[in-house]
């Protein structure tokens, strides 16, 4: 039976006994994985994202992030199937700095009123979109034509929605927002409506938004409007966006 593998972004540990992915599918002898294993990677991971900077993900072929990363085409390889698996390495670790900024409102501390959670949270998961404009971007056009990367991708955005959704039903049961629609179903919709706005910013695609301040304040004002803005539970918050602005 084969080892398990566990992946994080642009990094696979395995546990247990068995042969990589690649010699499992091919029946050949892979040889044993460097010992900077954990640098190779990082270095493709970082490469891509440069790179990214000035071209689309279409344009970059594996010779172009060989060469950007330094490392041999075997390492790569060794690692990554395609260039679509590598890509999806980088986007998670991507959102993975989107979601530690989101914590503000997600893991919100009750003496926070939720308006100023939630412009904190809109303002950093911006500065984070902007610092990893090219592999959001990328990531969220890949997602069209490649089934693999959409598949990711929902996997990734589905992850703030069960976290948003969770902290809908913490509000409601502290009395501090209004019970109201469906949970999961608003934290679906407030999530993708989010993730549309901050790729229209990053991608340069109409329509643009007049400046990231106004942007991140107006996100935070939607989201508090939906979740507590209704009911007597939401009036508390009201007085902090009023003071906001």
């Amino acid at each position: 039976m084969y080892g398990q593998f566990v992946q994080t972004p642009c990094l696979t540990i395995r546990y247990g006994g068995g042969m990589p992915r690649s010699q499992a599918a091919t029946g050949r002898r892979v040889r044993s994985a460097p010992a900077t294993n954990g640098d190779i990677k990082k270095a493709v991971c970082d490469a891509t994202e440069r790179l990214l900077a000035g071209r689309r993900f279409t344009e970059l072929s594996v010779a172009d992030i060989l060469g950007e990363a330094g490392v041999s085409r075997a390492s790569f390889y060794f690692y990554f199937a395609s260039k679509y698996e590598l890509l999806s390495a980088v986007s998670e670790r991507a959102i993975d700095d989107v979601y530690d900024v989101a914590q503000s409102w997600l893991e919100r501390e009750h003496d926070e009123p939720p308006i100023d959670a939630l412009r904190d949270a809109m303002r950093g998961a911006l500065q984070q979109w902007r610092t990893h404009g090219p592999v959001l971007r990328a990531v969220a056009e890949a997602s069209v034509t490649a089934p693999e990367i959409d598949a990711q991708w929902r996997r990734l955005v589905g992850r703030f929605t069960t976290a948003a959704s969770a902290q809908i039903e913490r509000e409601r049961a502290a009395g501090v927002a209004p019970e109201g629609l469906d949970a999961h179903t608003l934290a679906t919709m407030l999530t993708w409506m989010t993730e549309r706005a901050l790729y229209l910013t990053v991608s340069g695609e109409r329509p643009q938004f007049t400046s990231d301040e106004r942007l991140a304040d107006t996100l935070a004002g939607v989201w508090w409007r939906a979740i507590y803005g209704a009911g007597p539970a939401g009036a508390g918050a009201s007085s902090g966006l009023l003071q906001s602005r």
